[in-house]
């Protein structure tokens, strides 16, 4: 049987650290994706973030036939997102600004 120091060293979460989770247009895109996600951040599961390019990207991914929103849609989308996790835009990521 594990000790409780080797249950916390193999643990991907320790007790006061809440993994950041990056996320791109891949993520974001996809309903059930983005939803997994933000759940997960909002339950204070993880911490995310996006950079002003990866919205750009979904804004112009969103307007296509393959998620047939209006341009109105992605701009309320984007909306929401932006106010719910008001903390997530990246300014820098490592050593390279966005």
């Amino acid at each position: 049987m594990a000790t409780a120091t080797e249950r916390s060293t193999a643990a991907l979460v320790t007790t006061g650290h809440v993994p950041i989770a990056y996320l791109d247009a891949n993520i974001l895109l996809p309903q059930y994706l983005r939803s997994v996600f933000l759940d997960l951040a909002d339950a204070g599961c993880i911490r995310v973030h996006w950079g002003r390019k990866v919205l750009e990207e979904v804004r112009g991914n969103l307007v296509k036939p393959t998620f047939g929103r209006t341009a109105q849609q992605a701009e309320d989308l984007l909306r929401l997102l932006t106010r719910a996790f008001a903390t997530a835009l990246a300014k820098r990521w490592g050593f390279r600004a966005e």
